[in-house]
């Protein structure tokens, strides 16, 4: 893992500290640029989750909000029936790449909450 150090605002440091562990998921979903706007609503409520600084299990718990998940499952359905358009095939692909950050920030809890027991 690479270590780096940076300036920035003390107000900024203080929120990032609050933020601890889940920090580099912070940044990772932040360079993540999605186009759709369902996608980006999940990633700004994962975004906000983080920053609240869970502990590993609230993380372990955590899930999208209902409204993202019935259009994700939507979604599915469509390409499952293969009945999916360019545009919704896009966006699906948007929710799985959230959802790989999800699958990688959730494998990290895990190995936290191990490490202490």
């Amino acid at each position: 893992m690479t270590e780096i150090t940076m300036q920035m605002p003390d107000a900024l440091a203080a929120r990032i500290g609050a933020s601890g562990a889940w920090f580099p998921t912070i940044i990772e979903l932040g360079m993540t640029n999605f186009r759709n706007l369902k996608p980006m609503e999940a990633k700004a409520e994962l975004v906000e989750f983080l920053s609240e600084s869970p502990t590993p299990q609230q993380v372990l718990d955590y899930y999208i909000s209902d409204k993202n998940q019935k259009r994700l499952d939507y979604l599915l359905d469509l390409n499952g029936e293969s009945e999916i358009n360019e545009r919704q095939r896009e966006e699906l692909s948007e929710w799985t790449r959230l959802n790989h950050i999800s699958i990688l920030l959730k494998t990290r809890a895990a190995k936290l909450l191990k490490n202490k027991s």
